[in-house]
C-alpha cells in the first residue's frame, strides 16, 4: 500500500500543499482548510509539513464512535463522512500526531490522499541537487512523495 511521505529536510515552506489541499478539497485558496499544514519551528529555523500518517493502527478511527471515520481499503486510509459526523474532536484528541484539524465550520480536516493520488505531492516543487544545507539531496527531491 503507497504512502504519504515527508522529508521534512526539504520543506522551504511555501506552503503550496496548504493551497492545493484547500482548492483540491473546499474549492478555494484557504490554508486554514488544509489537511496538511506546514509548520514552522523558529528554534530550528526549518519547516515541516505536518499531515496524516495512515497509521497502521488508527486511533482516530477507534476513537470515532459515530461511524463518521471508516477504513477504505481500496486506498488503504482513513475517510471521513461529514454526515455523520457527531463534531465530538474525539478523533482530534486520539491522533497522535495532532494532524487532524477542525474547520471554523466545526467538520473536521483529515487527510484522505485525495483518493489515491494527493494533490500536495504533485504541487511539491522539486529541489535542485545539494539545495538543502540539513541534507544531502538528490535533483529533483521533493518533501512530499507517495509511493
Amino acid at each position: 500500500m503507497k504512502k504519504l511521505n515527508v522529508k521534512e529536510n526539504l520543506c522551504i515552506g511555501c506552503r503550496q500543499c496548504e493551497l492545493a489541499c484547500s482548492l483540491y478539497n473546499e474549492g478555494q485558496f484557504n490554508p486554514s482548510l488544509a489537511r496538511i499544514r506546514v509548520i514552522y519551528d523558529q528554534k530550528t529555523n526549518t519547516y515541516s509539513p505536518n499531515t496524516c500518517r495512515n497509521c497502521s493502527r488508527p486511533k482516530c478511527l477507534e476513537a470515532c464512535a459515530a461511524g463518521a471515520l471508516a477504513f477504505n481499503r481500496e486506498t488503504g486510509v482513513v475517510v471521513y463522512d461529514r454526515d455523520k459526523c457527531a463534531r465530538c474532536y474525539e478523533c482530534v484528541k486520539a491522533c497522535p500526531f495532532k494532524a487532524i484539524y477542525i474547520a471554523e465550520k466545526g467538520y473536521i480536516l483529515k487527510c484522505d490522499l485525495c483518493g489515491g493520488n494527493p494533490v500536495c505531492v504533485r504541487l511539491c516543487s522539486p529541489r535542485p541537487e545539494k539545495s538543502s544545507p540539513l541534507m544531502n539531496n538528490q535533483e529533483g527531491e521533493q518533501a512530499l512523495n507517495y509511493y
